[in-house]
C-alpha cells in the first residue's frame, strides 16, 4: 500500500517535471515573440538572470566604460539602467 502510494507520489512528480521542461523550452522557441502565455516564464527567468548578472558586473569608477550585452528581450532595461548608472556618477 505505501509502495503504490509513493509510486503514485514520484509519478506525479516526474509529470509536473516534464510539464515544466516542455513549457520552458517551448518559451525558449518563442522568445522572439512578443509577450505571450508560451514564453512568459522564459522571458521573465531571462530578465531576473540578466539583472542579477548586471549587479555583480557593474563597473566599479567612473572611468569604465564597459557594461554588460543585454539579450533581445532585455535591450530597454539595458539602456534605461545605463543611463541611470551613468548619471549617477555625474551626482
Amino acid at each position: 500500500m505505501i509502495r503504490r502510494f509513493l509510486a503514485k507520489r514520484r509519478a506525479n512528480k516526474r509529470r509536473w517535471a516534464v510539464q515544466v521542461i516542455r513549457q520552458f523550452v517551448n518559451g525558449f522557441m518563442k522568445r522572439n515573440e512578443p509577450l505571450n502565455s508560451a514564453n512568459e516564464k522564459f522571458l521573465g527567468f531571462v530578465r531576473f538572470h540578466y539583472l542579477m548578472r548586471l549587479t555583480k558586473k557593474l563597473p566599479k569608477s567612473i572611468m569604465d566604460k564597459s557594461w554588460s550585452d543585454a539579450p533581445a528581450s532585455c535591450q530597454e532595461v539595458s539602456v534605461i539602467s545605463y543611463c541611470f548608472d551613468s548619471s549617477s556618477w555625474q551626482l
